[in-house]
């Protein structure tokens, strides 16, 4: 959980923040960023990648208690890459680079 979380600190928060600081919609529009949301941002980014670094130790443990197989996890590899992608998508902001460098540890 911690390499997670430490992920998501030190790599996709920066990302996300530098990706957000820079979007703009139009030059008469100026970002202006509270403290309360940027902290909310970085928080939540953080417990989630925490979290989703848990997803390896979760098929260890259906793989222990017998509802998940070497044989299904064979089967469905593509399904599980094409679902991580998704997540990943869904995760970061829409940057091809900042999504492969959060499906790469999934």
């Amino acid at each position: 959980f911690l390499t997670g979380v430490a992920f998501g600190y030190f790599v996709l928060a920066p990302l996300s923040i530098q990706f957000f600081g820079t979007y703009r919609v139009s030059d008469a529009v100026t970002n202006t960023i509270a403290l309360d949301s940027y902290i909310a941002m970085v928080a939540s980014v953080t417990l989630w990648t925490g979290i989703v670094f848990q997803l390896p130790l979760a098929i260890m443990v259906l793989t222990r208690l017998g509802l998940v197989g070497p044989a299904v996890l064979r089967t469905y590899r593509r399904h599980a890459f094409v679902g991580l992608l998704v997540l990943s998508a869904v995760l970061t902001p829409p940057d091809v680079v900042s999504q492969v460098i959060v499906a790469g540890p999934l």
